[in-house]
């Protein structure tokens, strides 16, 4: 991890996995590849990490949703 004085605040390390774990998601995958704190290796798997941990969260919020639908069914009034 390099930091020289060219490197923006939001190309820092911290700022990067904040963005990627709490804020953006996959959104913020282009900023990680930006960043020069981070070499290759790490790049692809925080890049890994972001993608799985978001396909498992969609999968579960659906889970979750049909869920939901199957006890609103349940509730209706005939």
């Amino acid at each position: 991890m390099t930091l020289g004085p060219t490197t923006r605040w939001y190309h820092r390390g911290i700022f990067v996995l904040l963005m990627l774990f709490f804020v953006m998601g996959p959104l913020a995958i282009p900023l990680l590849w930006q960043s020069p704190d981070f070499n290759r290796p790490v790049k692809i798997i925080l890049t890994v990490v972001v993608l799985g941990l978001t396909v498992f969260l969609t999968w579960k919020l659906i889970i979750m949703t049909q869920q939901i639908m199957e006890q609103f069914k349940s509730y209706a009034i005939h």
